[in-house]
């Protein structure tokens, strides 16, 4: 599974960085820059797209960061522990 997350993860950086890299190229040559999509169905399905790109996001970022929070948590929690300890006070999570 983390196989295919890294995999579709990878693709859509790619994606979002090959599109703001055009539109700072246009925006480079041009001075200014336009997106106007032909039918509102076309825009309205990019920002879905969007939208579920960012929740993709959001979710992989959450899996990557958690074990890293609950890490430091335990750190903080034995740092605790340890300085109460010394003053004969301990304190339970």
């Amino acid at each position: 599974m983390n196989y295919w997350l890294s995999i579709i993860s990878s693709t859509l950086l790619f994606g979002v960085s090959g599109a703001l890299l055009w539109v700072f190229i246009m925006m480079t040559v041009e001075g200014k820059l336009y997106f106007q999509e032909p039918t509102a169905l076309i825009l309205w399905t990019e920002i879905v797209i969007l939208g579920l790109c960012m929740t993709f996001a959001l979710f992989i970022y959450g899996r990557t960061v958690r074990p890293h929070l609950q890490e430091l948590r335990k750190r903080i929690r034995g740092m605790k522990r340890k300085r109460n300890s010394d003053i004969g006070e301990v304190i339970l999570p």
